[in-house]
Formats: C-alpha cells, structure tokens, sequence
C-alpha cells in the first residue's frame, strides 16, 4: 500500500529560488574544496553557472560554516571525507523541506549505519535539516537509501518521498543518466523494506512524481 506523501508531486531542488541554490551550491563547493581538487574541479564549473548576483550574496563566512556543518554531520555517523562516492557530492536538497544527503561508496557503511539520536536532533535542529539522507549507489537507476530523522526524533525513517523526491531532483542538476526514473530501496537494513520511484522528467524545475510502496506494522 502506497506511503500517502508518496502520492504527491513534490518540487526539486533546482526549482527553489536563487538563494536556496546559493545555499546548495555553496555548500557543494564548500565540502569539494575540502574533499579534494578533483572533486572541486567538477563542482566548479557548477558553481559558475550561479549568476553574478548570486555569487556577489556569497562570502567566505558562507563557505565556512558549509563546511563546518558537512563535517559534522560526517563525523555524526562516524564518517569522513573518503566514505564518500566522488560521483554523487554533499549537498543540500529541497523536496517541502531541507535535507542533506550524503552518498556513501560502500553498501557495508550504510548498513552499519549508527548515530546518537541526541546530538543528530541537536545539529539536525541548528541547521533546518528534517532528513540526512544517506544514500549507496547499487546502479545507474537504483539507489539504497537511509533517512536519519532525528529532527523529529526518530531514529530512522523506513519510506521518505519528500527527500526521493529531492534527490531525485538533484541528480537532474547533476545530469545524472537516470534515464527518466530511479527505484529507491529504502528500509532494507531496518526490517522494514520499501521501494519507491521517482519520475524525473527532462525539464529543468519541473515536478518529480514519487510513487510506491512501505511495509506497514
């Protein structure tokens, strides 16, 4: 049986207004500068295409506190800089809420996710972040996927639409060959397995239509 918010038609991140780019874009850049240069050299040329205005809104204050906050939320799960696939980079998505998602390069790591419920509600609550997104990349159009959501103090969320729908959204920024849709496993580790798609049409801005279903208990 379908997940209600799965039924919605949810916005993408590339949809929000210019300063909510900013915020993503600098973010990106932030953790690709520390990550390393072959990583920033691809971001780089993403964030040239953020218009003059605003890049003027951006300072060094910006850049830092984005970083700041990706390594936190790294160390939150025990994780650095190299847990990370090079394909997919940090970044902040919107799909009705904020989310941070981070793409792991191993399915062992996101198994063996673990985290303090506290300090993830304390840094999830300082930043606006509903969900950190943990994601491992299984195909070209299929995702596994764990949702931290210790902002609402749950440890974990079995079946998320709002954040598919966001990083379903991202990767068409990121010209990612999705070829019109993905599948995301999600739950999988926690007993309560889901599968849920995400129609991405080619326009940029466009709605991503999330569709599937949870276990319920």
């Amino acid at each position: 049986r379908p997940a209600p918010e799965d039924r919605r038609d949810l916005r993408l991140a590339a949809a929000q207004p210019l300063s909510r780019r900013l915020r993503l874009r600098t973010a990106w850049l932030g953790l690709a500068l520390w990550a390393g240069p072959a990583l920033a050299d691809d971001v780089a040329q993403q964030w040239q295409q953020v218009s003059e205005a605003g890049i003027a809104q951006a300072n060094e204050g910006d850049l830092v506190a984005a970083e700041r906050s990706m390594r936190e939320a790294l160390a939150l799960f025990g994780s650095d800089a190299a847990s990370l696939a090079p394909r997919i980079p940090p970044a902040l998505i919107h799909g009705g809420a904020d989310h941070l998602v981070l793409a792991l390069r191993d399915r062992a790591a996101l198994s063996a996710m673990h985290y303090s419920l506290a300090q993830g509600r304390l840094l999830m609550r300082r930043e606006g972040l509903v969900t950190i997104l943990l994601v491992h990349v299984a195909g070209d159009r299929l995702f596994h996927t764990r949702n931290a959501f210790a902002y609402g103090g749950v440890y974990e969320d079995p079946a998320t639409g709002a954040a598919t729908a966001a990083f379903a959204g991202y990767l068409r920024d990121l010209h990612w060959p999705h070829g019109g849709a993905i599948d995301i496993v999600q739950g999988e580790d926690m007993g309560m397995p889901s599968r849920l798609r995400a129609e991405i049409p080619a326009e940029p801005g466009s709605s991503i239509r999330v569709s599937g279903g949870a276990r319920w208990i």
